[in-house]
């Protein structure tokens, strides 16, 4: 069965550290002359490899399940309104849950709330980790007018509770946004306060909670410092580190994107980071132009270390445009001039910029003796000139025997290459390439396994025949199948019969679950109001999904996708309403919280839902399931204004969940509540 680091590796936005993992691909072809290797090759001399941080083919630490802590508790219950200043309230709280609903209260005040600083900044010596990372936010909230209490947040950088570390991090970076004075015009306190703040979040880069490296970031790039005061910082804590803590820091630096580039940048001069740091500026792609030209030096060096130069022109491939612009012609240059594996990625990054520079030296290394060379040659032409067929055609046949190569990296980067042309291919060249991929998600090596899947998804409706005759095979095929189908979503709608009969006729509970989980994911996209299913089918579907989520001996990993495709039903599942109803009372916490959600997508404008659904979205937000923080997060906001009381807890889900789509779902709901 295809692994939860799939699904993120075939959803991310980006594929950068796809081009990463290609360059090992290429360094072990390139160096073996006229034979192809089967071994890949290794890191860098100068990087240890270790058990925990193996070669870049890994997936970004980022991904990983890393469910926020069961310590954060949101507020429950609103506090009493009363006459009494709000500092005095908070001094006489009579429980947790007060007290961090009166801190929310005055966080949410901004700067009114600094009537109540000292309370909320006593709150900060909380025993319980919720109380302080809540105090932590509103400080943050209060913005300029708490900036003598920086201190105090530098101190919470500390913290053990990654939650309260990371929220102080945050809080930091809004109190310098809010402060609306030039660096030039702070003064001698405010100075020493930003600095002494810089410092203490350029050490967090390297922790190792995600959500705390990424905060850290974002709030640096709030802080803006001077350039030759933090990138001297930055470098010599990366330079410092082993390179099982740097790559992790550097995934997080990919997430800030353009933010995180200057950093990235000084570490290319770095030689322990220098290729790490270009690996990473391949997954940010577009948006770290600003390094091409010292990316465009590596590559030209002639005295440098291969595998350094290799990756610094794949990182100039993944930049595209704006690398184009003036890598064309040298990037053309090595791939005429070179040898070994700065040459084979000098002809994947022409073709890939599209560099009519490279035409010449192309066309004659399409008749190159070394098959994989003349390979990529080959596509990189068919790029250069998508409109001529006979190119297209020549790159399809040589890349669809590269998929068939004993060396893996070929195997992979032909996958990859056949899937970056798809859409100049043929109707009957794409049934063939799908029928093709379909073999490779079953290779024996993973990374081929993920290409072949990243391009089954690629492909979308025209993927669906060959995926739809898995489902015929046996219940690791038909798992893969069906898992393909629910991640091209409702393009692939036209399979919706053939996973409805699966999940009907298959007795294996693990093909159940995925068949449910695909019908629900091909019957609409999220906030689509119009289904993409046949009415006909979807009440086919209905009445024995009722059956099958209400009996007592249903598997749970049945039940609750079959209640999750229910939701994704929409209008069409009416008929379910009643027994969600009843699911939604269930002591068991997930089942509730499934079927209570399910029950607002059908019922959308049922009022008496909310109150009973918000408290269990809000507890869903905290699962250790991506897709049940996603679909929470996203309903919540669909509630709008009568969810405002679930805003701070959203909020820090924006921030500090490990899933880019989570955060991003979150963001838009507290929008949403707000506007409402």
């Amino acid at each position: 069965m295809l692994s939860c680091s799939l699904n993120r590796f075939i959803c991310s936005p980006r594929a950068g550290l796809l081009a990463a993992s290609l360059s090992f691909g290429l360094f072990a072809i390139g160096c073996s002359g006229s034979k192809e290797p089967v071994e890949p090759a290794s890191p860098p001399a100068d990087v240890e490899e270790t058990s925990s941080e193996p070669a870049p083919t890994a997936e970004p630490e980022e991904s990983a399940t890393e469910a926020p802590p069961s310590a954060v508790e949101p507020p429950v219950t609103e506090p009493a309104t009363s006459e009494e200043p709000l500092e005095k309230e908070l001094s006489e709280a009579d429980s947790a849950a007060d007290l961090i609903a009166m801190i929310d209260q005055a966080g949410q005040k901004r700067g009114g709330g600094k009537e109540a600083l000292q309370q909320i900044v006593d709150a900060t010596e909380s025993d319980r980790s919720d109380v302080r990372w809540h105090a932590a936010r509103a400080i943050g909230l209060i913005g300029e007018d708490a900036i003598d209490e920086l201190p105090v947040l530098i101190k919470l950088l500390s913290d053990e509770d990654p939650v309260v570390a990371a929220q102080a991090a945050s809080a930091i970076g809004m109190i310098r946004e809010d402060d609306s004075r030039s660096s030039d015009d702070l003064d001698d306190a405010a100075k020493t306060h930003y600095v002494d703040a810089t410092k203490a979040l350029v050490e967090r880069i390297v922790h190792p909670d995600a959500r705390v490296r990424r905060v850290s970031i974002r709030a640096l790039a709030k802080l803006a410092p001077p350039t030759d005061m933090i990138v001297p910082l930055v470098a010599k804590q990366l330079a410092d580190e082993d390179p099982s803590v740097v790559m992790p820091a550097l995934h997080t630096m990919a997430d800030a994107g353009a933010a995180a580039v200057p950093f990235l940048i000084k570490s290319l001069d770095e030689p322990k980071s220098r290729y790490w740091a270009s690996v990473v500026l391949a997954e940010i792609g577009p948006e770290a132009g600003d390094a091409v030209p010292a990316l465009l030096t590596i590559a030209e060096a002639t005295d440098g270390q291969p595998e350094e130069r290799m990756q610094a022109i794949l990182a100039l491939a993944a930049i595209g445009d704006e690398a184009a612009k003036t890598a064309g012609g040298p990037l053309a240059a090595l791939a005429g001039s070179e040898g070994g594996p700065v040459q084979f990625a000098a002809v994947y990054a022409c073709g890939v910029l599209r560099a009519a520079e490279a035409a010449e030296a192309l066309e004659t290394l399409s008749s190159s003796e070394v098959p994989f060379l003349s390979a990529i040659a080959t596509w990189g032409l068919a790029r250069i000139h998508p409109d001529d067929a006979t190119r297209i055609t020549a790159a399809y046949d040589k890349l669809m025997a590269g998929m068939q190569n004993e060396n893996p990296a070929v195997r992979q980067a032909s996958v990859t290459g056949l899937s970056d042309i798809e859409e100049s291919l043929s109707a009957e060249q794409r049934a063939a390439l799908a029928t093709g991929l379909t073999g490779g998600i079953q290779d024996s090596a993973a990374a081929v396994r993920e290409a072949a899947a990243a391009a089954l998804v690629r492909l979308g409706g025209d993927a669906v025949p060959a995926l739809v005759a898995l489902l015929g095979q046996d219940g690791e095929q038909q798992r893969l199948g069906l898992e393909l189908l629910a991640t091209i979503g409702p393009p692939a709608a036209e399979g919706f019969g053939a996973a409805l009969d699966t999940f009907l006729g298959s007795e294996d509970s693990l093909v159940r679950a995925e068949a449910a989980f695909a019908l629900g994911a091909m019957a609409r996209a999220d906030g689509d109001e119009e289904t993409t299913i046949d009415a006909s089918l979807a009440e086919k579907a209905v009445g024995p999904m009722v059956e099958l989520v209400t009996a007592a001996d249903t598997p749970d990993e049945v039940r609750y996708t079959t209640i999750y495709a229910l939701g994704k039903f929409g209008g069409l599942a009416s008929a379910a309403t009643e027994s969600l109803r009843k699911l939604a009372e269930s002591d068991d916490v997930l089942l509730a919280t499934v079927a209570a959600w399910a029950g607002l997508r059908i019922e959308p404008e049922n009022k008496e839902l909310y109150e009973q659904a918000i408290p269990l979205l809000e507890k869903a937000l905290r699962s250790e399931r991506e897709l049940a923080r996603l679909e929470a997060a996203v309903t919540l906001g669909d509630i709008g204004g009568d969810a405002a009381t679930s805003v701070p807890l959203l909020e820090l889900v924006s921030e500090d969940d490990p899933s880019r789509s989570v955060r991003d779902a979150a963001a838009a709901a507290v929008k949403k509540i707000n506007a409402g």
